[in-house]
């Protein structure tokens, strides 16, 4: 059962942003091949690939750095964005970072709460609940109880935004698309850790 591609040909973002993670472990296994490599097909190719888009330098408020843990305890943006930079997109073989559809600016953290607004590669994406269960469950896995896991699509990205967030945000849909053994399986297959 092979699920329709919304977006097949997906820009790849090539964020350069801070991280508390060495380099490496940013790189999902499915990139690990030599090159060439033509980051817009799922395997290795020819000379015919299009080149690389340039990096991108995210501009940071100035509280965001410097990237050392803060002495409360409290958690970094920097932090949870390295829990879920290495997700797998559940379309292609790259991270979530890669799409650009986690990035820093996006992601705050208070004493009591995380909130991670996610950026659809597309404005019709189908994947982007899934995506956002995915984030939802890596998150509620990886860091403490004290924090609330908020997450939810950014404004304007997607053409049914609120609702997405909507649904990402009640407990209980959540709970029950998990308790969904398919549903399950896919998450799990995104949340697999680069080697």
């Amino acid at each position: 059962s092979h699920m329709p591609v919304d977006n097949p040909n997906p820009t790849i973002v090539h964020a350069s942003v801070p991280t508390t993670a060495p380099a490496a472990s940013l790189r999902p296994p499915s990139l690990s091949v030599p090159r060439p490599f033509c980051p817009y097909l799922t395997s290795p190719s020819s000379s015919s690939c299009p080149p690389l888009p340039p990096t991108v330098r995210l501009a940071l408020p100035a509280e965001a750095l410097p990237l050392e843990k803060r002495e409360d305890g409290q958690m970094t943006p920097e932090e949870v964005y390295d829990i879920v930079a290495t997700i797998l997109d559940p379309e292609h073989p790259l991270t979530l970072s890669q799409l650009g559809v986690v990035n820093l600016p996006d992601i705050t953290v208070t004493p009591s709460q995380i909130t991670v607004h996610l950026t659809p590669t597309i404005p019709h994406c189908s994947m982007s609940t899934l995506i956002g269960l995915c984030i939802h469950t890596k998150l509620t896995r990886s860091v403490s109880r004290r924090y609330r896991v908020k997450v939810g699509v950014k404004e304007g990205t997607h053409q049914q935004w609120r609702q997405v967030s909507r649904q990402l945000q009640d407990k209980e849909r959540v709970w029950a698309a998990m308790e969904n053994g398919y549903l399950r399986g896919v998450v799990e297959k995104c949340l697999v850790e680069p080697a």
